[in-house]
């Protein structure tokens, strides 16, 4: 099991920018959590004041390799 950190910004306008890898597990699995995240709808952007404000985030997505097939019993006679 592995666990990817990505940084990321909404900007004022709630836009995703900024992205990046703040601590990652393997390369593969760090590239598709980028892409993921830059497939992200818009969001809301935060609100200071009444205005739109940049907001940093930090989020942690974890992999898990699938479940092994259970042994064949027959395969091997």
């Amino acid at each position: 099991m592995g666990q990817v950190f990505v940084g990321f910004t909404v900007a004022a306008d709630g836009m995703i920018k900024d992205i990046a890898i703040v601590r990652g597990f393997r390369d593969d699995c760090d590239l598709a959590v980028v892409r993921a995240v830059q497939q992200l709808p818009q969001f809301s952007p935060g609100r200071q004041l009444g205005r739109g404000v940049p907001v940093r985030f930090t989020m942690s997505i974890r992999f898990q390799p699938p479940a092994a097939p259970p042994a064949d019993s027959t395969a091997s006679r």
